[in-house]
């Protein structure tokens, strides 16, 4: 039974499969795919086939890079999907590459990424480009309803007498328009730098502010932004060794440092020391959390989900929801302003050998692979959920990327707020008789044939939570009988 709720602790279902428990999609929020492999490409002649590091705005504009099943010289895309599901695309491999001297947009960077979008339909990417010379083939674009440079590899360093562009990373943009990026520049010394614009806000070797006789002194690592331009990094330091690298936040009225190695942290088993980290999260209002490694714990109890508050979840620890299990290796984090911290970890001795990966908000198990995949066939399952790919929005709204058996995509879990019982068809807060017309037109004519026969076309609780009585994701015929069962008195799944 589903209540009425925006807390992401929601209750969650253990469904026993041949002895074995894994942790059903659903119950507290509504999971369902927003692209999947085989799905067109919009604007392309080929169909979508893997999805990489989905970001999300707290508005619900996402964008994604990917490949299809096009030519392997064509098949990376950059893309932005509205709200509502339509996927807009902003860069094709092959494609010409605008100001690069005549070259050609390339491979996409999947691996080191920020803030893909921004709150004003606004996305940033990073290429390799081809048909260009190997010293002037990386560049950072800027995209929306065109695509436009921000800087290419072989140009001079805005602000950087001297120096040379060499390669970028951790790019973003924000709200205003503006972007942010690592960038490292030509030689091996004090080549690293945190660009806002053409301005460097962070150059290796530049004083640490705040700390007299203290220098970057190293590459910085791991940066990551928020909308509203805070941005939070790891940093080298001149400081004595086993203590020099710092996790630095700034949010342009102050900076500090949130976390350090070597800093005494109550672990489990006692007080431990922060080691490293292995990725940041920042939220819209500067709330942070990262995923990281303790410095005394064994190899099976070392990774760690960190905030201002201290450590939330440790590796080793039980996993509640499935017996005999616990966590094991942290693969993704991120946070929003409420603090909800959103994880994805290894499961360790779960029964089932299917079940081991798990998404934790709050603690709380949200779903583990080796369930049936939300809104696919009967009998397709998730495979594996995809490293990094987990989002968050203010409002509670996730984005991940999941495989599933025979293919890969993108979902997306929401909240089930001011929503009763699933079978709740006409939001009157009770399962009744009173149901059925509304569940009739939910099923036959869709969202818009059920908000029709509420007053003035809207509903007061959300579609898919008021009428995905079998829990599945999707509202279909399948519906039906745990419909009857809820009205007749039973409960829902």
């Amino acid at each position: 039974m589903r209540t009425g709720t925006k807390s992401v602790a929601a209750a969650l279902t253990l469904v026993i499969v041949v002895g074995h428990y894994r942790v059903q999609a659903g119950n507290g929020y509504s999971i369902s795919p927003l692209l999947l492999q085989g799905d067109p490409a919009p604007d392309t002649p080929a169909n979508f086939e893997t999805f990489d590091r989905p970001n999300i705005a707290n508005n619900g504009w996402v964008a994604f890079g990917g490949d299809t099943d096009d030519d392997p010289s064509l098949d990376d895309v950059i893309y932005r999907v509205t709200p509502a599901g339509t996927a807009l695309l902003a860069a094709r491999q092959g494609e010409p590459a605008p100001d690069s001297n005549g070259a050609f947009f390339g491979t996409f960077e999947f691996f080191e990424t920020g803030q893909q979008i921004n709150n004003n339909e606004g996305c940033i990417f990073i290429v390799t480009l081809s048909g260009a010379a190997t010293n002037a083939n990386r560049a950072v674009y800027k995209c929306g309803a065109g695509v436009s440079l921000i800087a290419l590899e072989g140009q001079p360093a805005p602000n950087m007498p001297g120096r040379i562009y060499n390669d970028f990373g951790f790019a973003a943009i924000l709200d205003d328009g503006s972007v942010g990026y690592l960038a490292d520049l030509d030689g091996t010394a004090a080549d690293s730098v945190i660009y806002v614009n053409d301005t460097p806000r962070y150059a290796e070797g530049d004083a640490v502010p705040g700390m007299p006789g203290i220098t970057w002194d190293g590459n910085f690592d791991e940066v990551q932004w928020n909308a509203q331009g805070d941005l939070i990094f790891e940093g080298n330091t001149s400081m004595p060794f086993a203590e020099d690298m710092v996790i630095w936040l700034d949010t342009g009225d102050t900076t500090s440092v949130v976390a350090q190695e070597g800093q005494p942290l109550m672990a489990r088993d006692g007080t431990d020391a922060f080691e490293g980290v292995l990725q940041l999260a920042l939220a819209s209002n500067g709330t942070w959390a990262l995923r990281g490694t303790l410095q005394g714990a064994p190899s099976t109890a070392d990774a760690i989900a960190l905030t201002a508050a201290g450590i939330v979840l440790q590796e080793g620890a039980a996993v509640p929801e499935i017996p005999g299990a616990v966590l094991g290796n942290f693969n993704g984090i991120d946070i929003n302003s409420a603090g909800d911290i959103l994880v994805l970890a290894d499961l360790e001795g779960a029964a089932d050998p299917d079940v081991d990966e798990g998404l934790f908000l709050n603690g709380a198990l949200l779903i583990t692979d080796g369930v049936q995949a939300p809104g696919l066939p009967d009998g397709i399952e998730l495979t594996d959920l995809g490293f990094e790919d987990v989002r968050i929005t203010d409002d509670g709204t996730i984005l991940f990327a999941a495989g599933y058996t025979g293919g890969d995509g993108l979902f997306k879990a929401i909240p089930d707020t001011n929503c009763g019982d699933c079978a709740d068809a006409n939001c009157d807060g009770q399962v009744s008789v009173g149901d059925i017309n509304f569940f009739v037109a939910a099923v036959t004519g869709g969202e818009a044939a059920w908000n029709a026969l509420f007053p003035g076309g809207a509903a007061p609780c959300d579609y898919l939570c008021a009428n995905d009585a079998n829990d599945d994701g999707t509202v279909t015929v399948g519906d039906i009988n745990a419909f009857v069962t809820a009205v007749t008195g039973g409960a829902c799944p």
